[in-house]
C-alpha cells in the first residue's frame, strides 16, 4: 500500500517531535508527496520554524531527514487524472485536488489525513494518524 501524505502531516512532523514524526522517519511504510504541494512547505516555513522553535538549518535538516523516507510523485504522473480529481473534489476542497490526482495517480494508494473534509470524498481511502498508529 503506498500512502500519499497531506500537507497537514508534513506540517505536523516538522512542529513537533510528534508520533507522526516518528512513524514517517521510523515506518516501512511507502511514503509519498505530490511534487507541486513541496511549494506550500515552502510557503509556510517561516509559520513551521516558529511553532517548531527551529533555526533555518534545523528547519532543512529536519525536512531531509523526512524526505528520505518520502517519495515524490512527479507532477506529470497526475495529469491524466487531473480532470477527475477536481470533479472529487469540486464541492469540497479545491486546493486538495494535488492530493486526489496523486492518490489517483498511483494503484493502492491511500491518502492519510487529519482533515475531515477528505471524508466527503468516496473515490479514495482515507486514513488518520489513529488509523496508522
Amino acid at each position: 500500500m503506498e500512502v500519499i501524505l497531506d500537507a497537514n502531516i508534513i506540517f505536523s512532523a516538522m512542529i513537533s517531535d510528534s508520533t507522526t514524526r516518528k512513524i514517517i522517519k521510523n515506518s516501512e511504510i511507502s511514503f509519498y508527496y505530490p511534487e507541486s504541494a513541496l511549494e506550500s512547505i515552502i510557503a509556510y516555513k517561516e509559520e513551521l520554524m516558529h511553532k517548531g522553535k527551529l533555526s533555518e538549518y534545523e528547519f532543512y535538516s529536519l525536512l531531509l531527514s523526512l524526505f528520505k523516507k518520502i517519495s515524490i510523485i512527479p507532477d506529470t504522473d497526475m495529469v491524466p487524472v487531473w480532470e477527475r480529481s477536481e470533479e472529487i473534489m469540486l464541492d469540497i476542497d479545491k486546493e486538495d485536488v494535488l492530493f486526489i490526482a496523486a492518490a489517483l495517480s498511483m494503484k493502492n494508494s491511500v491518502i492519510w489525513t487529519n482533515d475531515k473534509h477528505f471524508q466527503l470524498q468516496k473515490e479514495i481511502k482515507i486514513i488518520t494518524t489513529k488509523d496508522i498508529i
